[in-house]
């Protein structure tokens, strides 16, 4: 699962060693799971920007409990504690 989530798309995009994988000297972005919670997904309690999701309604299993970037806890049972600018855009590697 690592892999196929995280360290090969990393690695085609050109982000690995320093995304996609938990070593020393990688940011540390991290998402903890609950795989047994279930969750009914409703774009009331998201943050799209745009108000809707087409997976309104639809029930999940394995729910997202906490989010770690470089480090730091930025969400945590739903709520998001980092503040604005937080996150940087990353450009892909250059293809050649």
């Amino acid at each position: 699962m690592v892999e196929l989530c995280s360290a090969n798309p990393a690695k085609l995009m050109g982000f690995f060693p320093r995304k996609g994988c938990i070593s020393a000297g990688a940011d540390a972005d991290l998402v903890v799971l609950d795989m047994d919670r279930r969750e009914t997904i409703a774009a009331a309690r998201s943050y799209y920007k745009c108000g809707w999701t087409n997976l309104e309604g639809r029930e999940v299993t394995g729910v997202p409990v906490m989010t770690i970037l470089r480090g730091q806890v930025i969400a945590q049972e739903g709520e998001v504690s980092a503040a604005p600018g937080t996150g940087h855009f990353l450009l892909p590697a250059a293809s050649g």
